[in-house]
């Protein structure tokens, strides 16, 4: 799967390292119904999470945000499990909406739950990340 058009250029960025192993991951799909995307699964398992992460219906925003860290070599496991996208709000520096930049790591409040991505980029009304789920 390709980037889109107006994103393109991403794919010769010479950093941020987490943000080059997130583009590794771009693609990535979960498998519809009762089977699971083998590839997903082996990310948890390569992240000490496999006992845990069983099925690519589970969210696995936070999965993929912690496998692209692991493989930049970074802490991989906000407040200890990553999977859980709001604990991402403890990972690294915060910084002052308005001030994200390519690469930073946003976390969306959804009710009790959360999205995790990366920034890429944004227009008047959205952000524009890269993540997988």
């Amino acid at each position: 799967m390709r980037l889109p058009e107006q994103y393109t250029w991403l794919e010769s960025e010479s950093g941020p390292r987490l943000l080059i192993e997130m583009l590794k991951l771009h693609g990535t799909i979960e498998t519809p119904g009762a089977k699971n995307n083998p590839l997903i699964l082996q990310w948890a398992e390569a992240i000490g999470f496999g006992h845990v992460y069983k099925s690519d219906e589970i969210p696995w925003c936070g999965l993929t945000v912690a496998y692209a860290a692991a493989q930049a070599g970074w802490d991989y496991a906000p407040r200890g499990n990553p999977l859980w996208a709001r604990n991402w709000l403890s990972w690294g520096i915060s910084v002052a909406r308005g001030e994200e930049m390519l690469g930073d790591i946003l976390v969306f409040m959804r009710g009790s739950a959360g999205h995790v991505a990366l920034y890429v980029g944004e227009d008047e009304t959205h952000f524009h990340i890269l993540g997988g789920n």
